[in-house]
């Protein structure tokens, strides 16, 4: 079940499979979020010296540069898939004193948030989708007047949106 809390002024919406992860995240010794940079800038000081000074890794064979280009593809593939899919809304957090709602996305390698200000926002609603067999899902979204209205998780329900409601001035 997804928790809503109050934090000074704000009111903060976490989804319920991702509860106390800030608890895991400190335990970890290694966040996969900084895997993709990290091989990157491991990799950019051996292409640099072969660009400029081919005489310096002279030594190295073939294989070991087929393997670092395979590496510096993946990276930038999975930096680039993680930038355009930044995974699942992971927190919902309505700032009173600013006027403005941030929601958090995250995944295994990358955390986004996009900061939405009052005034954009037209509706917060549960409404009724079907899919091809006729059969109804409950989609809670956020409706703004500027941009696509985006879709929020399905395990939010209607009694943990009145709480962000009135906060934010709709009702």
């Amino acid at each position: 079940m997804s928790q809503v809390f109050k934090a000074g002024d704000r009111l903060v919406l976490e989804l319920a499979e991702r509860v106390g992860e800030d608890v895991e995240q400190q335990t970890r010794w290694f966040d996969f979020q900084l895997l993709s940079p990290l091989l990157l800038g491991l990799l950019a000081p051996f292409m640099i010296a072969q660009y400029y000074e081919p005489e310096a890794l002279r030594h190295l064979k073939w294989p070991i540069w087929i393997f670092l280009i395979v590496m510096f593809a993946v990276c930038s593939a999975l930096f680039f898939y993680t930038h355009h899919f930044p995974g699942h809304i992971n927190k919902i957090v309505v700032d009173r004193e600013a006027r403005t709602i941030e929601i958090e996305w995250r995944n295994l390698m990358a955390q986004a948030s996009q900061i939405v200000p009052f005034a954009d926002i037209t509706a917060l609603r549960v409404r009724q989708d079907y899919d091809d067999d006729g059969r109804p899902t409950q989609i809670a979204e956020l409706v703004l007047r500027t941009r696509s209205p985006i879709r929020l998780p399905a395990t939010i329900s209607e009694e943990q949106l009145r709480p962000l409601r009135a906060s934010i001035g709709l009702g």
